[in-house]
C-alpha cells in the first residue's frame, strides 16, 4: 500500500518477504604497442616471454579482478601447471588497487616471476610484470635440503654465523616476538632462471644466509640437482661499496624520545610502530645494543665517542617516515607502520651504512670519514627497506643499479623535506668525502648517459650498482631542477623544471606501483612515463617532461608531439539491429575526445560503446585534442555495415547469456572464437529466436570440447547442451563432449533454441562452430506455454511461449486485468487469488489461442499491520507495527538495509518525510520426512 501525507508526517509502509527469507584506453608516446591482444589497447612485450610485460585494456572493454587469470591462461595458452597466487593488495591516493601476484610451476614459486594487476571502481585498467607461460623445468630434487645447504655454506665460508651467536638469536626472538625465530638457514625450493634472459630455468634450494664476521647477507640459490650455486642475491645494500661514513650535523632540530622514569632514550611510538635507535658500542652483535639515554631531553652528547651522531640516526629516521607519509601517504617502509630501528657505532672504524633487511646499521667510519648517520644517508638505508616491500630490484647489474639509484633519490628527498635550507644534491657530503652527485654524476666518476662514458661492466659491486646508479640520477635531477645539454649520445635536449615533489610523485608511483624485481633500464623509463600520465595525464608537461628526461639520460627517444587521430571497432558489421559497436581508441598525445557516430548521436569518451538500433552504413568521425599538443581527426566513411543480408558470426559470451540473435541464418562459436581454445570455469548460453521461424536447425561443423570421466552421465566435466525453447528452463535435447561425439543435426519444436556451454576449472578444448537455419512457416501457429511456477506466494510468475510454427505476434491475458504482447514477459499479480491465462499467437497465417483455467493461484501473505507517525519540526519518531512473526524494519523496499527487529522502531532525526518499511518473517515449522524406522 502507498498513501501520500502532508509535509512533516512519516508513512510506514508494512510489507512481508516469504518463501525466500532473502529480503580509457590510448596509445601514447613513449609507450610503444608491439603485439595485439584481443580486449586490450595497448600491449608490450619482452624478448624472452609471450605473456606481455604491459597491457592496458580498452575502454569498455575492462575484465573484473576474479576474472583475470582465467583471461590470462586462456589468451595465452599457459602450461596446466602455471598457477598465480595473490600476494599483496594495495590501494593508492587517485583511486587505484593493485594486486600483486607471485606465479608458480607445479606449485613452486617462480623467483622474481609476479605480475601486478590495477584496477579502478572494480575494473582492470592494467597489468604488468614478467610472467612465463612455459616452464619446462624439471621439479624432483636430486639432493636433498641439508645438502644443498652445506654447498651454500662452502661457497659464503664465513667464520662465524648469526646463528652461533646466542645473543642474536635471542634478539631475533625478542624483535619476531617468536620464541622459535632463528637465523638458520631455512630452505625453499624454487624455480629460477638465473640469468633471467634466455628463459631458461632450473630447481634451487634459496637460503638465506646472515654471517656476523666477516658481515654477509644473501639469498644463496643452490642447484636442486647438481649442488652449483646458480645465483645470490645480496640482501647488504651499503652507501657505496668502498664504504660511507658520516657525521649529521643538521643543527638544532625538534625530535621524539620515550620517558622511562628516570631519564630519556630515542626511541619514539607516535610514528607507525615505533622509531628506534640503539647504541652497538663499536661491537658488532646486535644482541648487545643497548639504549642512547640523556638525563633532561637536550641532547647535547658531544664526547669522545661521538654519541651526538645518534641523533642524527634518530631524527633522519623520523624525517624519513614523515616525508613517506606526507609526500606518498605511505605508512613507514611497509606501508603498515614497519617498527624502524637504528644501530649506532656499529664495529671498530667500520666505514659503511647499511640496510640488512631488518634494519639500519651505521658505521663510524675511519681516516676521510666521519660518522655514517647523515640526513641524507638515513633516507638512502631506509630508502632499501621500502625497495623490500615494493617493487624490491634484484641488487645485481641494471635492477642493482635502480635499487641503488631509488635510494639516492628518497635521501635526496628528504634531505630536501626535513632541511630545505641545507640541502643539496650530492649523496653523503656531510660525512667528509662526497660519495656522488645527482647534478653531475661524471664528477665522481659516474655515468650521466646509459651505457655512456663512466658506465659500469664486469661482475664487480654486484654489476656496478653505485657506478651505474647515476643514470636515473641524473634523470631526478633533470625532472626536478631541469637542464639543457648534450648527452654522450650527442643528443641535445632542454628539459623543464617540474620541481621535486612532481619527480618524487612520478618515482615512487614507478616504484610502488609497476616494477618488478628484474626490471631494468627501459623498464623504469616505461613505467615513469606511465606513472606521469597517471598522475597528470597524457601530453601534459609532468609526461613531456618525464619522457624527454630519459631521453636526455640515453633512454628512449624524445617525446613526440604530434596528435593522431585513429581507432578501429571489431567487428564493424552485424547482420541484425540493434548492434553494439566497441570501439578502441588508437590516438596518440589525446587528451579529449569527440566521436560522430554517423546515425545523429555522439559521445566524448576515450573508447565508447554505441549502440545502433536501425539497418544501414554509418560514416564515423573521430576528433582527437591533445591541448596543448594540437588536434586531429579522423572520418570511416561507410565504416559501420548493419545488413540482414549479411552472415550473422556469433562468439558465445565469457560468462552469461548473449544477445538474441534473431536472423535466419548464421554460425555461432565458443567464446574462444574461430581461433582460440574456450575459457575454463564458465557458463554461457545464446539464444537463437528468429522473428517468425516455425524452427531453428543446428549443424555441427566442428567440435571438441573435454571427454567426460567414461562414468554417468558421459560428459560430466565440459559439455554443450541444447535446449528447445528460449532459455536453459525449457526442455534439453540432450548434452555432448568428446565422449558422445559431436551432435548430429538438432531442430528445435518451435521458433527457439538455446545452446549452453558448460566448461569446469581444468582441461579445454578447441570448442565449437555450429551453423544455424531456421525455417519459416506456411500454416497458422499452434499456440502453447509454460511458467516457472504456477503457485507463488510473492505474485511473480515468468511465462515462456513454447508455441511453435513460428508465432510473430502473442496476446497475453493474464486473468486480472493484466495483458502483455512480449513473446515471454514476467509478470507480477498485486493480489491473492486463482486465476485462468490465455495466450492468442499469430502469424502471416492466421491465429491459435490457448486458456488455462484456473492456472495460476497466488496466496501472498498478510502484511503486517503499522502505525505511522508525525511531527511538526525537524526530530525523531517512534513507529510501530504487529504481526505474527519476526518484524524486521528497513529503510527500502527490498529489504537490504536491516535498522532494527522489534515491534518498534525509532527514527533518526527527520527533517522531510520519510518512508519505513516493516516485513514479518514467518518461518514455518520444521517438517520430518523418511521412512518410520528412520533408515
Amino acid at each position: 500500500m502507498k498513501n501520500t501525507f502532508g509535509l512533516g508526517q512519516l508513512l510506514v509502509a508494512g510489507m512481508i518477504l516469504c518463501c525466500t527469507t532473502q529480503v580509457s584506453a590510448q596509445l601514447y608516446t613513449g609507450l610503444e604497442a608491439d603485439k595485439y591482444v584481443p580486449g586490450a589497447a595497448m600491449v608490450k612485450m619482452k624478448s624472452n616471454t609471450n605473456i606481455p610485460e604491459f597491457i592496458r585494456f580498452r575502454s569498455g572493454q575492462e575484465i573484473g579482478i576474479d576474472s583475470f587469470v582465467q583471461w590470462l591462461k586462456k589468451t595465452f595458452k599457459l602450461d596446466r601447471g602455471f598457477t598465480l597466487e595473490l600476494i599483496k593488495t594495495q590501494s593508492d591516493r587517485i583511486g587505484f588497487i593493485h594486486y600483486r601476484y607471485q606465479q608458480y610451476y607445479q606449485n613452486i614459486p617462480v623467483e622474481w616471476s609476479n605480475y601486478f594487476v590495477h584496477t579502478k571502481n572494480g575494473k582492470i585498467i592494467s597489468a604488468n610484470g614478467t610472467l612465463f607461460s612455459s616452464i619446462n623445468s624439471n621439479v624432483s630434487a636430486d639432493i636433498s635440503e641439508e645438502n644443498a645447504l652445506g654447498f651454500a655454506l662452502n661457497h659464503v665460508s664465513a667464520n662465524t654465523y648469526m646463528w652461533e651467536v646466542p645473543s642474536e638469536e635471542n634478539l631475533l626472538k625478542f624483535e619476531m616476538g617468536n620464541p622459535s625465530a632463528t637465523y638458520y638457514p631455512k630452505g625453499s625450493l624454487v624455480i629460477i632462471s638465473p640469468t633471467f634472459e634466455d628463459a631458461v630455468f632450473g630447481l634451487a634450494y634459496r637460503f638465506d644466509v646472515y654471517a656476523s664476521d666477516p658481515l654477509y647477507r644473501a639469498d644463496v640459490f643452490v642447484d636442486a640437482n647438481s649442488g652449483n650455486i646458480l645465483f645470490e642475491s645480496n640482501s647488504i645494500h651499503t652507501v657505496d661499496s668502498t664504504g660511507t661514513a658520516v657525521t649529521a650535523y643538521s643543527g638544532n632540530q625538534t625530535m621524539i624520545a620515550d620517558y622511562t622514569g628516570s631519564n630519556f632514550r630515542l626511541r619514539e611510538t607516535g610514528r607507525g610502530n615505533g622509531i628506534q635507535t640503539f647504541d652497538m658500542n663499536t661491537g658488532t652483535n646486535y644482541g648487545s645494543a643497548v639504549d642512547f639515554t640523556d638525563g633532561n631531553n637536550f641532547w647535547n652528547n658531544v664526547n669522545a665517542n661521538q654519541d651526538e651522531v645518534a641523533t642524527d640516526a634518530h631524527w633522519g629516521a623520523e624525517m624519513t617516515y614523515d616525508y613517506l607519509l606526507s609526500e606518498h601517504g605511505w605508512n613507514s617502509i611497509d606501508n603498515s607502520g614497519f617498527l624502524l630501528r637504528s644501530y649506532v657505532h656499529y664495529g671498530n672504524n667500520y666505514s659503511n651504512a647499511f640496510w640488512n633487511g631488518t634494519r639500519m646499521t651505521y658505521g663510524d667510519g675511519s681516516g676521510s670519514y666521519n660518522p655514517f648517520t647523515a640526513l641524507d644517508i638515513a633516507g638512502h638505508e631506509i630508502g632499501h627497506g621500502l625497495m623490500d616491500f615494493t617493487a624490491d630490484l634484484v641488487y645485481s647489474y641494471e635492477s642493482g643499479a635502480l635499487n641503488e639509484s631509488f635510494s639516492d633519490i628518497w635521501g635526496t628527498s628528504v634531505e630536501f623535506f626535513g632541511r630545505p635550507s641545507n640541502a643539496n644534491w650530492l649523496v653523503g657530503e656531510d660525512i667528509g668525502v662526497t660519495l656522488r652527485s645527482m647534478s653531475n654524476p661524471k664528477a665522481y666518476g659516474d655515468p650521466d648517459t646509459y651505457l655512456g662514458t663512466n658506465w659500469a661492466t664486469g661482475p664487480g659491486d654486484n654489476g656496478g650498482v653505485h657506478t651505474n646508479s647515476g643514470v636515473q640520477n641524473f634523470w631526478f635531477y633533470l625532472m626536478s631542477m631541469g637542464g639543457t645539454g648534450t648527452n654522450d649520445n650527442g643528443d641535445a635536449y632542454n628539459i623543464p623544471a617540474q620541481g621535486i615533489s612532481k619527480a618524487g610523485a612520478i618515482a615512487f608511483r614507478n616504484l610502488s606501483v609497476y616494477l618488478s624485481t628484474n626490471s631494468q633500464y627501459s623498464d623504469a623509463r616505461f613505467y615513469a612515463i606511465q606513472s606521469a600520465i597517471d598522475i597528470y595525464g597524457a601530453c601534459s608537461p609532468e609526461a613531456v617532461a618525464t619522457t624527454d628526461a630519459w631521453y636526455a639520460v640515453g633512454v628512449g627517444l624524445p617525446f613526440d608531439s604530434t596528435v593522431t587521430s585513429d581507432f578501429n571497432a571489431n567487428p564493424a558489421t552485424s547482420c541484425q539491429a540493434p548492434f553494439t559497436v566497441s570501439f578502441t581508441n588508437l590516438s596518440t598525445n589525446g587528451g579529449a575526445f569527440f566521436w560522430d557516430f554517423g546515425d545523429g548521436n555522439t559521445d566524448t569518451l576515450a573508447s565508447p560503446s554505441h549502440v545502433y538500433t536501425t539497418y544501414g552504413t554509418f560514416t564515423v568521425k573521430l576528433v582527437t585534442d591533445g591541448n596543448p599538443c594540437g588536434i586531429d581527426s579522423i572520418t570511416k566513411v561507410n565504416y559501420i555495415d548493419i545488413d540482414s543480408l549479411i552472415p550473422c558470426v556469433v562468439i558465445m559470451p565469457v560468462t552469461g547469456a548473449g544477445d538474441i540473435q534473431l536472423s535466419c541464418t548464421g554460425t555461432v562459436y565458443d567464446n574462444g572464437g574461430p581461433s582460440g581454445t574456450y575459457t575454463d570455469n564458465t557458463d554461457n548460453q545464446i539464444t537463437i529466436s528468429p522473428t517468425g521461424a516455425s524452427s531453428v536447425t543446428l549443424t555441427t561443423i566442428s567440435f571438441d570440447i573435454e571427454p567426460g570421466s567414461g562414468g554417468s552421465p558421459p560428459c560430466n566435466y565440459d559439455y554443450v547442451e541444447f535446449f528447445d525453447g528460449p532459455n536453459t528452463a525449457s526442455p534439453s535435447l540432450g548434452k555432448w563432449c568428446n565422449t558422445t561425439g559431436p551432435p548430429g543435426p538438432v531442430t528445435s519444436s518451435g521458433g527457439s533454441i538455446t545452446i549452453f556451454h558448460h566448461a569446469d576449472p581444468a582441461v579445454n578444448g578447441d570448442g565449437f562452430e555450429i551453423q544455424w537455419a531456421c525455417t519459416m512457416p506456411n500454416s497458422p501457429p499452434s499456440a502453447n506455454f509454460t511458467v516457472d511456477n504456477t503457485t507463488t506466494c510473492t505474485g511473480d510468475v515468468q511465462f515462456t511461449d513454447l508455441s511453435t510454427n513460428g508465432p510473430s505476434s502473442w496476446n497475453w491475458n493474464f486473468g486480472d486485468g493484466g495483458s502483455s504482447n512480449q513473446q515471454h514477459p514476467a509478470y507480477t499479480y498485486a493480489n491473492s487469488g486463482t486465476y485462468s491465462v490465455k495466450l492468442v499467437a499469430t502469424n502471416g497465417f492466421g491465429s491459435d489461442s490457448l486458456t488455462m483455467t484456473s492456472y495460476i493461484v497466488v496466496s501472498k501473505p498478510t502484511a503486517p499491520n503499522t502505525t505511522s507517525a508525525s511531527r511538526c519540526g525537524a526530530g525523531t519518531l517512534n513507529l510501530s507495527a504487529s504481526g505474527s512473526g519476526t518484524l524486521n524494519w528497513y529503510d527500502d523496499s527490498v529489504g537490504t538495509n536491516l535498522l532494527n527487529t522489534g515491534g518498534t522502531f525509532t527514527t533518526p532525526s527527520l527533517s522531510t518525510s520519510t518512508t519505513y518499511y516493516v516485513e514479518d518473517v514467518i518461518i514455518p515449522p520444521s517438517q520430518n520426512a523418511g521412512p518410520p524406522d528412520n533408515t
